[in-house]
Parts: structure tokens; C-alpha cells; sequence
């Protein structure tokens, strides 16, 4: 056989096989979208949505028997965005920051500046000379839990709140997904960010970012244990 047959042979096997490949395929992701990608060497499989059955195993209350996923979605932004809402509460009832510290005798004073006059937020008394060693004594004493409390004043917390609220609106939460990796088995959901997958969102459940996010929260009655990253 001579180059030219060989040649043309070989693109006669490449149309069919892409042919064939073709006939494969067609799925379509939201009803449009046509992805193909391999399984592996030369196979290819459909994507599929989720069966109703698996899209309605639990309800809004995140139980199983359920008809929507809305519940088990929105169980964990739900908690987070509960629990915003109560920093917020205690910062803006708070003596508004920025806070300082400063020495009065034997007194470290935590205060708030901006107010009509010097309101003290906290007093720490350590028994120290006040003369010429005052400022060495000083030096000397224990201020973890001042520092602490200045650093985290009132506007600082209301500031990681509205960063926190930003968190969630970029990392949303859908159940129009795709089993991931096309095979069996996946979450009835996923996060449209970190789970997308060429415009379709595989379920995969929580993404890490959120349940990170929760897991500031972990001390609280109603933190998950399942939502542990």
C-alpha cells in the first residue's frame, strides 16, 4: 500500500470514528448545551440530570421524604446568615468603635475616642507604683485580654459581617446539577462556583468555602456536624 491509500485510509477511520462518536453523544446539559467530554480512552457517555426520585429525597426541613430541595439548600447559608445577623445585633448596640487604650494611674482603660467625652468600654487595675517606675511596672503587666477587645471593637465586627454576607452571594447554592464525574451517586446539589463544570454545576453538596464559613459557628447549638470540610 502506498502513502497516498495509507492516507486515505486513515481519514476514512477518523471520520467514522468521529462519526460514531457523534451518535454517542447529544446530551444535553439544561436542555442546550452539548458537552462530550472522555471517560476515558475512546468512550464517551451521556450526561444525565438527576432522576426526580434522587432530586426529592429531602425536604424543606433538610429531612428525607421531602418534595423540593429548598430546606437542605439553604440549611447551612440559613444558619450562617442567622448568625450574622446576630454579631450585627450586639456590635451596633456596642459603644461604637474604633477603640484605644490608655493607662490612668493603676487603670488600662479601653475607650472609644469619638464620643462627646472619653467613654471607658472596659477597666483593668493592676496593683503597680504609680511614680517614677510607672512606666516600667507598666511594661511589665499582662494586657492579652485589652489588646483583644480593642482590636475587635464594634466597626471592625460589622465590617467582617458585610464581608461575610458578600461570601455567600458569591458561592450560591442550586440543585439544577449534574451527577459528578457522570457516574452514580453525588449530592442532589452544588455550589454554581466551585462545582461548575463548562456551565453545569456538578452536585457535590457544599462547596469548602461555605462550610468554612460555618465553621466559625462551630461552638453554636445549631451547627451541623455534617458540614464539617
Amino acid at each position: 500500500m502506498d502513502d497516498a491509500a495509507r492516507a486515505r485510509r486513515t481519514a476514512a477511520l477518523t471520520r467514522r470514528r468521529a462519526t460514531v462518536r457523534r451518535r454517542r453523544l447529544g446530551a444535553h446539559v439544561r436542555g442546550r448545551a452539548r458537552h462530550r467530554p472522555p471517560i476515558g480512552r475512546g468512550v464517551h457517555r451521556r450526561i444525565r440530570r438527576p432522576r426526580r426520585s434522587a432530586r426529592r429525597r429531602l425536604g424543606p426541613d433538610g429531612r428525607r421524604g421531602g418534595t423540593r430541595m429548598s430546606g437542605l439548600v439553604t440549611a447551612l447559608t440559613t444558619f450562617v446568615r442567622a448568625r450574622i445577623e446576630e454579631d450585627e445585633t450586639v456590635a451596633r448596640q456596642a459603644t461604637p468603635g474604633p477603640w484605644h487604650q490608655r493607662w490612668e494611674g493603676q487603670e488600662l482603660q479601653v475607650y472609644a475616642p469619638g464620643q462627646a467625652y472619653p467613654y471607658s468600654v472596659a477597666t483593668w487595675t493592676y496593683l503597680i507604683h504609680t511614680g517614677p517606675r510607672a512606666e516600667e511596672e507598666r511594661a511589665t503587666c499582662n494586657t492579652s485580654n485589652s489588646d483583644h477587645i480593642t482590636r475587635h471593637h464594634p466597626l471592625r465586627v460589622l465590617r467582617e459581617a458585610q464581608m461575610k454576607r458578600a461570601i455567600l452571594a458569591a458561592h450560591p447554592i442550586t440543585d439544577h446539577v449534574i451527577p459528578p464525574g457522570y457516574g452514580p451517586g453525588g449530592e442532589p446539589f452544588g455550589c454554581k462556583v466551585c462545582h461548575d463544570w463548562d456551565g453545569a454545576t456538578e452536585g457535590r453538596g457544599y462547596c469548602v468555602t461555605l462550610r468554612l464559613l460555618a465553621g466559625m459557628y462551630v461552638d453554636h447549638p445549631d451547627y451541623e456536624e455534617a458540614w464539617r470540610p
